[in-house]
This record gives C-alpha cells, structure tokens and sequence, in this order.
C-alpha cells in the first residue's frame, strides 16, 4: 500500500476514464508510475494495481512526477506553481510525436534539430543531419548530438527501381554547426574510416561537403600563453595588401569550379542534388563486381535511329537523345540511345567533347562524343592582376585541343572505375597543333587518353557515323589495337577515315 498524503498538500484533481470490461463486466486494473502518489478525496491509499470504481474522482499529490495519463480525460490544476513535470505519455506499444513531452509546452517553438538548422541556413548551407529525412540511414561512427566532432557518417540502405531489395551506400558529411564543419585530426580519422569502408565492401562513397577549410588545434594548458588577436580573419585583401576579391566566390564559385571541370554538375536546391545523386548512381552496379542495373524498356535496340547526322553542324544531343521532329511538332525523332536516357556531365568545361551516360535497351553506358560546331572558351579576368582581361577563345569542332583531351581521358577513367561499357561517337580530324596548344601540353594529355584506354576493363566501342571523319593522330589516340581484347571499331558507310 502507497503512504496516504499529508492533509496540507496542494494536489491535482483528476478523473479518471471508465475501464469498464463490457465483454466479462469486469474493470481493468490501473497501473500508476513508481513512486506515484495517489489518494481519493477521503484521503485513502490506493496500491498501485488496486481496483477502483471508475465514477471516482482521484487527486495526484502536487510537486510529483505524472507520466501516465491514459485513464484520466481531464485535469485541473489548482496549484500549478507547485507542479512540476506533467508529461504525456502514449496508450499502447506505439508512440506519437508528444510522446514524452511536458502538457505546458505543447507547441515547441524550435526542437534539437530545428536548433541545428538554423545557423546552417543562416551560412545558406544544409544541417548535415536533414539527409536523414530525405533518405533511410544508419548512422555509423558519431552520434551528431554529442557535439564533439565536426563530421558524421552513415551507412544508407536506397531502394530503388533498379535495386527494390535496396543497396548500401557510404555517406560522409561536415557538422556545419560544430566548428563551422573545419577538419580537424579526429574529422580527418572519421573520414579515414567511413571511406575505407566503402572501398573494402565496394559500395558507393558520397561525400556531402559544408567545412570551411582544416584547423589546427591547440591545446588548452598553453592558449594562455599566446597574445594574438585577428583583426578582420576572413580578409584576404590584407595579404595580397589592396583590394582586390569582392568574395570567395570569385577564388571558388560556380563559375570558376564548373567551368573548369572541377565540379561534374550544378543543382538548384538540396532536392535536386539528392535527386542527381540518385541519377547518377542508378548507372552503377550496387557494388564493385557486382552485375550492372539492367531495366526493361519499351525502346527496344533494334529499331530504326530516326535522327540522322548531316555534313553541316548539328548539336550531338540530336543524335544521342533524339529530337522534336521539325516537320511534326508532336513526333519525336528517336536518337542513338533509349528516349531521353542520355545525362550530359561536365558540360560547360572543354565544350568540343560532350560526356555522360546513358541507357542502350536498358543496359547503362558511358558516352563520349564529339561537337561539329565552333565553341567559345571564355578565360576570365584575375582582379590580382591589374594587367589580366576576360579572353574568349574560339575553339574549332572535331579538334582535341588540350582541355577537351583531358577531359575525354578523365571521362574514360570515371567510366572505367564506374565499370560501365563505353561508346565513343569518333569524329575527330585531329590535335590542335598550335604553339600555344603544344605550350598547354596538348599531346601530353593526348597520351592520358591511351593510357585510360589501355586500362579499360569493359566493353569499348568506338562507332563512326555518317558524316563524321577520323584522321591522322585522332586515329592513333583510339586505334583498337590499344586494347585488343577490349575495343571494338564501327563506321557507317557514309563515314571518312584513314589510318
């Protein structure tokens, strides 16, 4: 039996619910919190399971801590400076959103997590922890709330329509609000660790960046020692001793890191990176070795390509992805691979060679082709360098000039560690062979384009189409006794080559 309490304390009215048993005209007995002081109105104790008329009208003894409040329907309370933890607490094996929290805040202004996101929006960033909303996860490594490390890692399970059982993926990502996401030793070991988890179980790593650099730590006994005080720390005009940058962007930004094939490709919102993410690996198999993502498709391989390439320039997109045909606007005229499968990557960098994937009845495919048109290379302006102006630059199609070089071998290594086969749409008359092209290395990086051939472990075909032409160096770069066992040679009969 619980202690009857004192005449003098303060206490809650409550009632309680009916728990009426209709089927064996019993009543269910209750079951209080431990330590839970309960007394009816003449001041009696009730044991903890004891049974009761359900028309009784109890009092809980204020200052005591009341968690379950599944028999009672309403609560007076007549001291609620006394009171102090009132909570609810679910019915039942299955908890709701105000499982646990206290009855006097019943709309909380900001949670943990929205605590979080706030200074990261605040750096126009993303609170690394969101993820976990946009994708099932299991945390590995750093619980996030320990606050103590500046980096998080999960091990993911995505379902999707290439793998509906799920498949495994490692993703890494920078605390923002510890630290302003800076690396550190224990980042750096974090880091070490995720990522060599992935590449010995051959899963996918994603790295999700928000840092602002690396730290160098210090340790506590000494700091008072030092008398250094930053008078404008993020002012790098100071270095350099005039003003010259308005703001990273200029050292860093979209239109330096995309241009310049840094950055594969650029998204509007958190959303349609994690959206891109997805894209890109529904390419890939689950796991190294593993078979590739096959999906059924209603483009079947052996129809007609409709699009057909012309002598006069024409946009290469046509020919790999179709077109809206011009002589019926609701026709589409299909291209090369399956309708609309065809993703362009590092577009605005090397603009003479267009890379991605794409699908060839349903079986994913590196894709390297060749624009026929003139681009412009635009080199911009160094504020640093008062004598430095924006240069654009006419760059001739069919040409490898030493940009697009690179970037065909850095495409030809991606796709190779992506294990995807690859097709090369040739249509080259050469190498650039200007003095300033032979400065900028142009057959060096022609030479990585052999190399990444020679290494190739898949499938490689190399197909020239009607209208195109291969000559003189172009055709040493992808000859198919580079890798005998691997390269295939096709040319329409429309084509010009000569070896």
């Amino acid at each position: 039996m619980l202690e009857s309490a004192p005449s003098y304390v303060p206490c809650l009215q409550v009632q309680r619910l009916s728990d009426f048993n209709k089927a064996d005209g019993s009543y269910r007995q209750m079951s209080y919190g431990p330590g839970l002081t309960i007394c009816d109105d003449r001041r009696e104790a009730w044991s903890c399971n004891e049974t009761r008329d359900s028309s009784s009208t109890v009092q809980v003894a204020g200052g005591q801590e009341m968690t379950d409040y599944r028999f009672f329907d309403w609560v007076i309370v007549r001291y609620p400076d006394l009171v102090t933890k009132v909570m609810f607490q679910a019915y039942g094996t299955k908890q709701g959103a105000l499982h646990g929290l206290l009855i006097s805040p019943l709309y909380p202004t900001k949670d943990h997590l929205k605590l979080k996101r706030f200074p990261t929006q605040s750096s126009k960033t993303t609170y690394e922890c969101s993820l976990r909303y946009k994708m099932q996860a299991k945390q590995m490594y750093q619980n996030a709330q320990l606050g103590n490390i500046g980096m998080v890692a999960w091990q993911m399970t995505l379902k999707t329509p290439e793998y509906p059982e799920g498949h495994d993926i490692i993703v890494i990502s920078n605390d923002i609000t510890h630290k302003i996401g800076s690396f550190g030793p224990v980042e750096d070991l974090l880091f070490k660790k995720a990522s060599e988890k992935a590449r010995r179980e051959g899963l996918p790593c994603i790295f999700v960046s928000a840092n602002s650099g690396a730290w160098i730590g210090l340790a506590e006994e000494i700091k008072h020692l030092f008398k250094v005080a930053w008078y404008d720390p993020s002012d790098i005009e100071k270095v350099l001793g005039k003003e010259v940058y308005t703001s990273n962007n200029q050292l860093g930004g979209i239109q330096i890191m995309y241009s310049n094939g840094v950055t594969h490709d650029v998204t509007t919102d958190d959303f349609d990176g994690v959206y891109k993410i997805i894209q890109w690996l529904s390419y890939m198999p689950k796991c190294k070795g593993f078979p590739l993502p096959i999906l059924e498709t209603g483009d079947p391989i052996d129809r007609e390509v409709e699009f057909v390439p012309t002598k006069a320039p024409y946009d290469p997109r046509w020919m790999l992805n179709g077109r809206q045909n011009p002589d019926d606007k609701n026709c589409w005229q299909k291209g090369f691979f399956d309708h609309k499968s065809f993703h362009k990557i590092l577009q605005p960098w090397a603009q003479t060679v267009v890379t991605g994937r794409a699908r060839l009845g349903g079986i994913p495919v590196g894709v390297i082709c060749v624009k026929t048109r003139t681009v412009e290379m635009t080199i911009p302006a160094d504020p640093a360098n008062l004598d430095s102006e924006t240069k654009v630059i006419q760059q001739a199609g069919q040409v490898w000039f030493p940009d697009s070089a690179y970037k065909t071998a850095q495409a030809i290594k991606d796709f190779n560690r992506e294990e995807l086969p690859m097709m090369i749409f040739a249509n080259w008359r050469g190498f650039s062979g200007g003095m300033k092209d032979m400065h900028d290395q142009v057959l060096k990086f022609g030479s990585y384009i052999v190399d990444a051939l020679t290494e190739y472990n898949q499938p490689i075909m190399i197909y020239i189409p009607p209208y195109a032409e291969l000559r003189g160096g172009a055709w040493v770069v992808v000859d198919p006794t580079i890798n005998p066992t691997h390269m295939e040679m096709y040319a329409d009969k429309l084509s010009r080559y000569e070896s």
